[in-house]
């Protein structure tokens, strides 16, 4: 991505490379892809509200019936709702 991690983010990412142990009851957020996603979070803005999607907008268009809801941008995390409900 052509972004120069500090000093202190490559450590936080090479401590979940290293599968350090942590108290956390939550040990899921500390995995390598979580930690570097939120650290590149931190320079371009896209936050994630999971460890699979952001919550950034797709571009999604749809024909035939139940589409109408399909036109246009909808957030990441709302498509499967769309595509259910279309």
């Amino acid at each position: 991505m052509g972004i120069a991690l500090s000093e202190a983010e490559a450590e936080i990412v090479a401590r979940a490379l290293r599968a350090e142990p942590t108290a956390d009851a939550y040990r899921m957020r500390f995995q390598p892809k979580v930690q570097l996603g939120q650290v590149l979070g931190n320079h371009t803005a896209i936050g994630w509200n999971g460890i699979a999607h952001t919550s950034d907008l797709v571009e999604i268009t749809a024909t035939g019936p139940g589409s109408a809801g399909l036109g246009g941008s909808v957030r990441n995390y709302a498509v499967d709702g769309v595509m259910r409900a279309a």
